[in-house]
């Protein structure tokens, strides 16, 4: 056997039907060591990095490929598979009865490089591969580190399908809130297309700009990759872009691959102003179905410890990375610093609590510092005038069916939906999460449209009446229903809900004490029946209640 090294695009693409029938023979279903993901790799960052592959032959045939990049440092190099930073998992390209022979033949080639440290991630227990170049290093006194990250995977190959199905679905409530979301307006499974393509990364960098996103999906030289990528498909390997809509708004997406009879899931995101609804679990749910009626079978969760990876999986296998240093003194100091602090990193990902501090806290900092403007620094002091003393004052008033007269004469508010929501944004999408988060409580929204504009709306609650502000909430009885947050009070809409709920006995109504609503209400016949006071100084809270006499 002997070694070609590969080092341009143009030299590697002589060689791509070799490529591809050895992975057609070996049926291999990693769509990161595809030739065609390989090639769009290197075409995108072949600038950042030295191409280093090895071809090898065996008489008059090619029998493996080592993908390999090389990165210049001032003192060292670093070699690494491609893909490094991008793909999940990798491998080695080989003819199965030749790989310990090739893994000798190119580890004896590589760790006679002076000044070089290797790092060889993504390569799963499940081929072997990581074990092989374990006992090459045993074998020949070589120093090496190993470690380890979960990849779960759902074996489709199950025969309790629908079953299976049911049952994850009603983990954390996923079913009914399944439910509860296609109430509130048409909810969609369907590919992202071409002209949805921005929208999806719109909403990932949405989903992200307040954490620590080490992905780089919306940014960069990476961002064209994945877009470039997105095109995808041939006759082994396809891009499959999933999206949830609700009301022709995308809500979640999955960017994934499928590889012969293997998906891997890839990038994701969902809104967080429909998190309550856990679209992405909703989305998981339809992307498997989807899947399975395609003879998919295996749905690879890829790699990490996220929950619902581990509520969805039915297998694990271990992705490794394996280290070694190249010849020399300086090799293996190097060597020993990278082990160090990939340890370090790998025991900081195993503790959840760190991992959410550094991705949701950090992140909120960091977005919060870069975005600091006027606007943010007077809410700071308003935060900190808040802190040292702040004054609210609400009475609550109170309207029985037997004592309200007045007859509607608009009779034209309507439910408010999903679909008004994303028609106004210009008074809804600032609050977007709030106002779903009420939808999901089943709290319910009316508005007035008057010539195609949004003219009044208001919230109704049939629990309780709750007055954030003063952090207020008590319970209400039955057949009574609190109205609130007003665009502007109409003592019609009262009449509304009276003519149109025969059941209803009690309206309660809510007004600070600086609001004009006061007169309103009292003009209108409502009887004040509490008055809810908070006073804070330096952190401290204090409430008070005063109930008043109905007359």
């Amino acid at each position: 056997m002997n070694i070609k090294k590969i080092t341009s695009i143009e030299e590697l693409m002589n060689y791509r039907d070799d490529w591809d029938n050895i992975l057609q023979r070996n049926q291999n279903n990693n769509p990161f060591i595809e030739f065609e993901w390989i090639r769009q790799w290197l075409l995108c960052f072949h600038e950042s990095y030295d191409i280093l592959i090895y071809a090898v032959w065996h008489e008059q045939e090619i029998i493996a490929f080592f993908p390999f990049i090389k990165k210049k440092r001032l003192f060292n190099n670093f070699i690494y598979f491609v893909g490094f930073g991008q793909a999940n998992y990798m491998d080695i390209v080989v003819q199965k009865e030749w790989e310990v022979q090739a893994i000798q033949l190119v580890m004896g080639e590589l760790l006679r490089l002076k000044r070089s440290v290797f790092i060889l991630h993504g390569l799963l227990d499940s081929t072997g591969t990581a074990d092989a170049i374990k006992r090459y290093c045993t074998d020949h006194r070589i120093s090496f580190h190993g470690s380890q990250t979960v990849a779960p995977y759902i074996d489709l190959s199950m025969d309790n399908f629908n079953d299976y199905i049911e049952k994850r679905m009603k983990r954390h409530g996923g079913d009914r809130k399944e439910k509860r979301l296609k109430k509130l307006g048409h909810v969609d499974f369907r590919s992202v297309d071409k002209e949805q393509l921005e929208a999806m990364f719109h909403l990932h960098e949405k989903r992200w700009h307040a954490k620590m996103d080490t992905s780089g999906f919306t940014k960069g030289q990476t961002h064209e990759f994945y877009k470039s990528l997105s095109t995808l498909k041939n006759e082994v390997i396809e891009t499959k872009l999933d999206g949830l809509y609700i009301e022709e708004q995308l809500v979640a997406f999955f960017y994934g691959f499928v590889c012969r009879d293997r998906y891997v899931l890839y990038v994701l995101a969902h809104d967080d102003d429909f998190g309550v609804f856990s679209p992405g679990r909703i989305l998981l749910k339809e992307a498997i179905k989807d899947r399975y009626s395609n003879q998919v079978q295996n749905f690879d969760l890829s790699i990490g410890y996220e929950s619902y990876k581990l509520d969805w999986n039915t297998g694990m296998d271990q992705s490794n990375k394996v280290m070694m240093p190249g010849k020399g003194m300086l090799s293996r100091l190097i060597f020993w610093y990278i082990v160090f602090k990939d340890t370090l990193i790998h025991n900081m990902k195993m503790n959840r609590r760190l991992v959410h501090f550094k991705r949701n806290t950090l992140g909120r900092l960091k977005s919060y510092l870069y975005g600091m403007d006027a606007t943010s620094l007077k809410r700071i002091g308003k935060a900190i005038k808040g802190f040292l003393f702040q004054n609210y004052v609400y009475e609550i008033y109170q309207m029985d069916r037997e004592m309200f007269e007045k007859q509607s004469k608009s009779g034209n508010f309507q439910m408010l939906t999903v679909k008004e929501l994303y028609e106004y944004p210009s008074v809804f999408q600032e609050n977007m999460d709030q106002i779903v988060k009420r939808l999901f409580k089943k709290e319910q929204g009316y508005c007035l449209i008057h010539n195609g504009q949004l003219a009044n709306y208001y919230w109704v609650n049939e629990a309780e009446v709750r007055i954030d502000h003063v952090d207020f909430a008590n319970p209400i009885s039955e057949n009574s229903l609190f109205v609130y947050d007003w665009a502007e009070f109409d003592v019609n809409a009262i009449a509304e809900l009276f003519k149109k709920n025969k059941k209803l006995n009690s309206i309660y109504v809510a007004a600070s004490s600086k609001s004009k609503d006061k007169k309103l209400f009292d003009d209108q016949g409502f009887s004040k029946v509490h008055r809810i006071m908070k006073q804070t100084f330096f952190g401290f809270s204090f409430f008070k209640k005063r109930d008043f006499q109905i007359n």
